[in-house]
């Protein structure tokens, strides 16, 4: 029997106290979707840094090419540990590649679908960039499906999902046909 396809999530979308204020925010009806199709790989690239929960919130700051993850309060650099961790998961998944990923909006980690702004050195706008793990992970992974938890809260758009995840996985699994 087949495995069922791997779906990479936000571990905050998943139902784990992850978030910069611990405050639980996840979707029982898209969990409950997902887990009876995929298997579920929860992320949380801050969690798995080593940053606490709950922490300082943290925003995008620098060049919207490749912004820093800065803490709001303490100003301090969290983008080394942060990419660090954010790349030895991609690695450890190129052993067990995802079919589909779903990945919290508006964070500065996962957003994966809707890019965020980025602020200059006066904490003002000077852009906008997808989430440091968001972006990493759609160039390892660039054919794998991607969405958020708002694009996902309408019916026709996770059943979308569920059909192009699925396929993927099927096409991926099947063996390579052979030259006559």
């Amino acid at each position: 029997m087949r495995q069922k396809p791997l779906v990479v999530i936000s571990a905050c979308l998943a139902g784990q106290r992850t978030r910069y204020n611990a405050a639980l925010i996840h979707s029982q009806r898209l969990i409950d979707f997902l887990t009876e199709r995929f298997r579920l790989f929860p992320v949380c690239p801050e969690v798995e840094a080593g940053l606490p929960v709950p922490r300082e919130p943290i925003n995008l700051h620098g060049s919207p090419l490749a912004p820093s993850l800065i803490g709001v309060q303490t100003g301090a650099d969290y983008t080394f540990r942060v990419t660090e961790r954010c790349l030895e998961i991609l690695d450890h998944l190129e052993h067990d590649p995802p079919s589909g990923m779903v990945l919290k909006s508006r964070s500065p980690t996962c957003a994966a679908v809707t890019p965020i702004p980025v602020h200059d050195t006066m904490a003002r706008p000077s852009g906008q960039a997808l989430g440091v793990f968001a972006r990493l992970a759609r160039r390892r992974f660039p054919d794998v499906p991607v969405a958020d938890e708002r694009i996902l809260s309408f019916s026709p758009a996770l059943d979308g999902f569920a059909r192009v995840v699925g396929a993927k996985a099927y096409t991926e699994a099947a063996p390579p046909e052979e030259n006559s």
